[in-house]
């Protein structure tokens, strides 16, 4: 089975209206319900689509939680997730990157402290982070390393394991999650 990139998709049902219309000028009616894109004529959108590599995998690419100490946010996640971190500088700023893994299907993500930090906040998107093997040991960690539990742990639906909030050193309420 094909993968089709959005612009094929168009650009086929594009021409398809094309050949039953016959008309260029049809192509610019503002009264079709048609998207802009769509009423180009195909030779436009046909030149400027492009192929598609392999689906995505997954729907985020890369995620940052902000800080504004990044040695004590580094420390605390290394201890309840029980996963080393490893330092980086971004651009202006510095990162502590969690561990993921690079080379396969796995998401990366950063403590980001600098001035292309935004501020930590307890609103906003909320993440969810692996605390594979087990939540409940991730959890036991957070107080001792001076975080708090948000919500407790969550079952979710069956064989979709459970999930906890945290609120991290800066006030960042971040997801846990685990099978177990």
């Amino acid at each position: 089975m094909s993968c089709w990139s959005l612009d094929d998709l168009l650009a086929g049902c594009c021409l398809f209206l094309d050949s039953q219309r016959r008309k260029r000028r049809a192509w610019r009616r503002p009264d079709m319900l048609l998207t802009p894109r769509c009423q180009e004529h195909p030779r436009i959108i046909l030149s400027t689509s492009k192929k598609q590599g392999a689906p995505m995998k997954n729907a985020i690419s890369w995620f940052e939680i902000p800080t504004t100490q990044l040695d004590n946010a580094q420390t605390f996640y290394e201890t309840v997730l029980g996963r080393q971190m490893r330092r980086e500088a971004m651009g202006p700023s510095q990162g502590a990157v969690f561990a993921y893994d690079m080379n396969g299907d796995g998401v990366g993500g950063a403590l980001m402290m600098g001035p292309t930090a935004p501020a930590p906040s307890s609103g906003g998107t909320l993440i969810y982070l692996d605390a594979t093997p087990s939540l409940d040991t991730a959890l036991a960690r957070v107080v001792s390393a001076g975080g708090q539990v948000a919500l407790p742990r969550q079952a979710l639906p069956p064989g979709m394991g459970f999930f906890a909030h945290i609120t991290d050193l800066d006030g960042n309420r971040v997801g846990l999650h685990a099978l177990v």
